[in-house]
């Protein structure tokens, strides 16, 4: 019996620390296998009611809170609150939130800020082709196919974010994804050509180099190779951006197997296929410098003949 009191008590003093840090009646009892009532009971015998009314100095400091990077539950556990509460309170006052995989991974500075570094350059090519930058200030880049590549950009971040899954649709497979908040970061990313609706409208506002034609590859690009050579291709729906293709090629000496096809798609119609056929070993030397970033299985290289491309 006594035994049974000791284990109530310290069932009781876990349901108490949960909800002092704001955790939901609901999700306690889940957590404890205990029903709401119980919960509700423990608390009210502790004379830790729910606070019905907020007082001004509450709702200014989770406004302040939230909108300077604070999470729900950070507020909640400070105001001694349900998250739930706190959510309500902050809509109520106009603010938008965020899921919470997006309001806990965050930079505080700008990585893409120095646009000699390879890197940067690699990065901005494949946001450019597979990313989204909202207006509201998410930056997420996905590989469906290449998880392995968001753990180096992870690393390239530098700020603590994570990769993260979600299941795609009609499809057994899941899709990777990098996302981060920063309205800094979404603005200059916007103002270099990767907006919020850049499918159509893509153009580049910076020099093209090849470190970014690397990344865009990676990100959209396909590879179909032969026994004695290959084809490189780049898709985009943007007309403005096909010719900043084709101008890059041609400047820079890539132009003799250069050339590009109007294709009908079910959503985005048309899409531009620009094609490099018969690589010099010249520009591979270009596109894949010693030590550069990239995905292997995209590179090209000489094997047995194949009629599927590399995507």
């Amino acid at each position: 019996m006594s035994q049974g009191i000791k284990a109530s008590a310290e069932l009781k003093a876990l349901v108490l620390q949960d909800y002092s840090q704001g955790v939901p009646h609901k999700e306690v009892a889940e957590k404890y296998g205990i029903s709401h009532a119980s919960v509700s009971n423990y608390i009210k015998e502790a004379g830790l009611g729910r606070k019905k009314y907020w007082t001004s100095e509450e709702i200014d400091y989770a406004v302040n809170a939230y909108s300077t990077g604070a999470t729900i539950q950070e507020i909640s556990t400070y105001l001694k609150r349900n998250r739930l509460d706190v959510s309500k309170k902050l809509r109520r006052q106009g603010i938008a939130i965020e899921k919470g995989s997006v309001r806990t991974q965050r930079v505080k500075d700008n990585p893409f800020q120095d646009l000699t570094n390879p890197q940067v350059q690699y990065w901005l090519g494949w946001l450019a082709s597979d990313g989204c930058v909202s207006d509201k200030g998410q930056v997420i880049l996905t590989s469906c196919k290449d998880p392995q590549i968001l753990d180096e950009y992870v690393a390239f971040l530098g700020c603590g974010v994570g990769v993260l899954t979600s299941p795609q649709r009609g499809r057994k497979e899941l899709k990777y994804f990098v996302e981060f908040s920063s309205q800094k970061v979404a603005t200059y990313l916007q103002s270099l050509g990767i907006t919020a609706r850049k499918s159509l409208t893509l153009k580049m506002s910076i020099p093209i180099t090849w470190d970014f034609i690397r990344g865009y590859y990676d990100g959209n690009g396909s590879l179909r190779t032969g026994v004695k050579s290959f084809r490189l291709t780049w898709h985009t729906a943007s007309p403005l951006f096909k010719d900043q293709l084709l101008e890059f090629f041609t400047e820079n000496g890539a132009n003799a197997g250069l050339a590009v096809e109007r294709l009908n798609h079910p959503k985005y119609k048309p899409v531009y296929r620009v094609t490099l056929r018969n690589v010099e070993q010249r520009i591979i030397g270009l596109l894949y410098p010693e030590g550069c970033i990239h995905l292997e299985r995209k590179k090209p290289h000489i094997i047995k003949p194949n009629t599927e491309d590399i995507v």
